[in-house]
């Protein structure tokens, strides 16, 4: 299948995404959780590439129209809204996170680097056909973060690695779960310095 770019601003709320935790790398998740974005790319990529070959009529001239396949690529990209409550499900594909501690709504989520990730995803998509595409096996390459005093949402950029993809007329089986709330906390931020939990200077506003 083609890479496919569908920026959330040219297709809007007809462009579907879910995210599944799978069982297994590879192996397609059965319970989803609606994800927000505002640019992905879908499916593996093979590209034709030239292969300039002699002519074959008794001529030196190079036969430009012929294409072989290239090598496959599986790297994905997402940009998604800071969430705080959805970043956990993306840093998990590349870091290694412990189970949460803390009660009601003071919850405490580690996630480490050099363990390996805890988890790959499956992320699925509808598009504005009513088709299904979904990517299996995907891990986190790497993301950047994007918080800058600026009218937008502060935002995660994702380079993904998939292992397959695959695409039917029907969403896979599975329950899906009810949305995270939108969150704008981080749209009105300042920065500040603690030394031994104690404050020693911030930024204001």
């Amino acid at each position: 299948m083609a890479d496919t770019v569908i920026p959330a601003s040219e297709r809007g709320r007809a462009v579907l995404t879910r995210f599944g935790f799978e069982s297994a790398p590879g192996t397609i998740a059965t319970a989803w959780k609606p994800a927000r974005y505002y640019s992905l790319t879908a499916g593996m990529e093979r590209p034709l590439v030239r292969d300039d070959q002699l002519g074959v009529a008794l001529t030196n001239d190079r036969d430009t129209t012929l294409r072989r396949q290239g090598l496959p690529g599986g790297s994905l990209r997402r940009v998604a809204p800071l969430n705080l409550e959805e970043i956990p499900l993306w840093l998990s594909l590349g870091l290694s996170r412990a189970a949460a501690t803390g009660s009601g709504s003071n919850y405490v989520h580690v996630l480490t680097s050099g363990a390996g990730p805890t988890d790959t995803a499956t992320l699925l998509q509808k598009w504005a056909n009513d088709s299904w595409t979904w990517d299996l096996g995907v891990a986190l390459g790497s993301f950047g973060i994007r918080m800058s005093k600026a009218e937008t949402v502060a935002r995660i950029d994702m380079t993904l690695i998939g292992l397959k993809d695959a695409e039917d007329d029907e969403a896979p089986a599975g329950t899906v779960a009810a949305a995270y709330a939108a969150d704008q906390s981080l749209s009105d931020w300042r920065w500040a310095v603690y030394w031994n939990d104690t404050l020693i200077g911030d930024a204001l506003t």
